[in-house]
């Protein structure tokens, strides 16, 4: 058992004590760093989320569809900071406290059930703005007639996450050796995973986006064209949503990237054990970690709504609130469907 112990603590970079205890251990100056940096960022996640979280929810003008889902997003992030970034400083301390299966199985089960959540998130959030910006009519008719939809919408994401981090319990690596991120599931299973469950989705989402700017960018020219055929007619100034779109746009950008370089090395990892790359893996997924720290940045940097909330929230202004939020219009411009803002709601993204 104690060299179960040994080289479980060896793998994380914590050097023993001559005695050899588990308990009695010594920070090597790269574990110090990461924990460091791993302690910071909880704080900065915890925050940030919390403040998007209270923002929407008590701001009335932040009372917007995609930002009911943003919220949903936040919570997983936030639940990220929370339990998922601790508990893997633990296990980068004492390895040795998870060596139960039982503990071992909720401590990794629930930080897949929060990546999991996360991308569930991801990909509704894209869909809503696929279907708010290529088809507006049929986004009206949903959301807004229905507005349980949102609620609906938000309770399948979080009990499928659930159900699958659950099932995913079946599939356990019964032959390693110590309780590892990166070893817990068997390679077969991962790799099948991987692809259905994460590369897959992550196409779907690139996809959209794809679709998305492409409206966009025609829906901007038409815009300007039929602006310039309809000038003189008051009723016919049209302003598209790109704004509220580019912000999404930034946000699976941001998360494709943080997690995609991870699945890729975690499954490299899982068929190739000799290839050394435990070092590589722990910075990776610190990496990915940082993705819900930036979130909460974005809307601030391209909301100017998103800003004034965080600054009503911070400054303990919330009875000052907007008393109505103003929603999308849609209007007839020379006979041709689009979507309309007044000039406030233009004016209060980036």
């Amino acid at each position: 058992m104690d060299s179960f112990h040994n080289r479980s603590l060896n793998e994380t970079g914590i050097e023993l004590s001559s005695s050899g205890s588990v308990t009695d251990v010594t920070l090597t100056w790269s574990v110090a760093a990461k924990i460091g940096y791993l302690v910071g960022l909880s704080l900065v996640v915890v925050t940030g989320n919390s403040l998007v979280i209270v923002a929407v929810v008590r701001v009335a003008a932040l009372h917007k569809v995609t930002n009911f889902f943003l919220v949903s997003l936040a919570s997983a992030d936030l639940l990220m900071g929370v339990f998922t970034i601790p508990l893997f400083i633990v296990w980068m301390l004492r390895q040795d406290m998870f060596a139960a299966s039982v503990s071992c199985n909720v401590v990794l089960l629930s930080c897949l059930f929060v990546s999991v959540s996360s991308q569930a998130n991801v990909i509704v959030v894209t869909a809503e703005r696929y279907c708010a910006v290529c088809h507006p009519f049929q986004h009206r008719r949903l959301f807004f007639s229905r507005p349980d939809v949102v609620r609906k919408t938000i309770c399948a994401v979080w009990i499928l996450s659930g159900v699958f981090s659950g099932l995913s319990i079946m599939a356990v690596n019964k032959e390693r050796a110590t309780c590892s991120y990166y070893d817990y599931f068997d390679k077969n299973f991962l790799l099948v995973s991987v692809i259905l469950g994460v590369f897959v989705p992550f196409a779907v989402i690139c996809g959209l986006n794809v679709r998305i700017l492409y409206k966009v960018h025609n829906s901007g020219l038409f815009q300007r064209d039929m602006y310039q055929a309809c000038k003189q007619r008051r009723n016919s100034i049209v302003t598209l949503s790109s704004k509220a779109t580019k912000m999404v746009l930034i946000v699976c950008f941001l998360f494709l990237l943080g997690w995609t370089p991870f699945f890729i090395v975690v499954v490299v990892h899982s068929f190739c054990p000799t290839c050394h790359l435990r070092q590589a893996l722990d910075l990776i997924l610190l990496f990915a970690f940082t993705n819900s720290a930036w979130n909460p940045m974005i809307y601030g940097l391209c909301n100017k709504m998103f800003r004034r909330a965080y600054k009503r929230v911070l400054t303990f202004q919330l009875s000052r609130a907007d008393s109505s939020s103003r929603e999308a219009k849609f209007v007839l411009v020379c006979g041709k469907p689009s979507i309309s803002f007044d000039s406030q709601c233009a004016e209060n993204t980036c």
